[in-house]
């Protein structure tokens, strides 16, 4: 029986203190076609000695150690481990401070997958780990079937009735390879808007399974905001709709999920604003967005969580409480 091979892809740079547990995490998948692919993008810290050492010593020949000669960030990098490093007919992408839970998660997936050949990508749930206090907090979906349709996806998406980490999605390597994921020619595409145009004319399988944590910690809990980033996603959405209308989706469909995606982008946007407290920066982005759709600006003000999110701000480790509470409610 032919067992497809699947690629581990470990993209890092300056993660010395976390990149020995990521990979270890990788060992401990149970599929037994695997490789794990590690892309250093020309890290300034102890990584390249780290991982050359423990491969010497754990004598594991599926682990494979590459390391860029520049620092080409982070889409490129991705690529480039896409692309240049990895063999696999199925992929999955591990950041070099996250780790898998879920030993057994690859193992089904596949399972899925050679259940139904049109499936051409799998996500299943995440853990938040914060790395301060230790605490674990489950992000899981609810009532999602096991496989859906193209449409049947992007409506849930659109309605914030999906959630999903790269470290949860396996996906067909030549398929993504064929639509140019993460930087097409001299276009950045970033993860979610790589994963959509993938889905489009395919089917996406569910696992209803936690597959690995996703590390908050120092390095990644304050970052830049950039309101240029975040008024580009209205063109990556715009690029994902026009998409899907030359691959034959609905037009009438598409049009409402565009709308809906806009508004999901902006509030997402200004979530990112209230975690950092930075309240003159989303009056900031609304006027842009403004420019665009002043109604949508409306919506975003008069939506009941935003203001419950902005208050809960004030006091990080409440949210937090808060958070984990909610998510235990949700999952029952």
């Amino acid at each position: 029986m032919y067992m497809p091979k699947v690629s581990i892809m470990i993209p890092t740079f300056n993660q010395d203190k976390y990149i020995l547990r990521a990979i270890q995490s990788a060992q401990s998948q149970s599929y037994p076609n695997l490789e794990i692919v590690i892309s250093d993008d020309h890290s300034t810290d102890n990584t390249e000695n780290i991982v050359q050492d423990f491969i010497k010593e754990c004598s594991d020949d599926r682990v494979k150690y590459f390391r860029n000669t520049e620092n080409q960030g982070i889409l490129r990098n991705y690529k480039t481990n896409l692309e240049e490093n990895a063999s696999g007919d199925w992929v999955i992408n591990l950041d070099g401070d996250d780790f898998f839970i879920d030993n057994d998660y690859i193992v089904e997936a596949m399972n899925l997958i050679a259940s139904d050949t049109s499936i051409k990508l799998i996500f299943g749930n995440y853990s938040e780990w914060y790395q301060s206090t230790e605490k674990m907090v489950d992000i899981t979906n609810r009532n999602l079937q096991q496989v859906m349709s193209d449409e049947e996806f992007f409506e849930l998406y659109a309605n914030d009735q999906i959630v999903w980490n790269h470290s949860s999605i396996i996906y067909h390597r030549n398929s993504a390879l064929a639509l140019g994921f993460y930087w097409h020619e001299t276009l950045p595409r970033n993860d979610w808007e790589s994963f959509l145009r993938l889905i489009v004319g395919n089917k996406v399988g569910y696992l209803n399974r936690i597959s690995a944590a996703w590390v908050q910690h120092d390095a990644n809990e304050t970052r830049r905001l950039d309101i240029n980033k975040y008024l580009k996603n209205f063109g990556r959405i715009k690029g994902v709709a026009q998409f899907a209308k030359d691959q034959g989706m609905r037009e009438d469909f598409i049009e409402q999920w565009y709308k809906k995606m806009l508004h999901k982008s902006a509030r997402g946007s200004c979530i990112g604003y209230i975690r950092n407290r930075d309240f003159n920066g989303m009056i900031d982005f609304l006027k842009h967005v403004a420019k665009i759709d002043r109604f949508l600006v409306i919506k975003i003000l008069f939506d009941p969580s935003l203001a419950l999110r902005a208050i809960l701000s004030i006091n990080p480790n409440f949210y937090l409480q808060v958070k984990t509470v909610g998510r235990k409610l949700l999952s029952r």
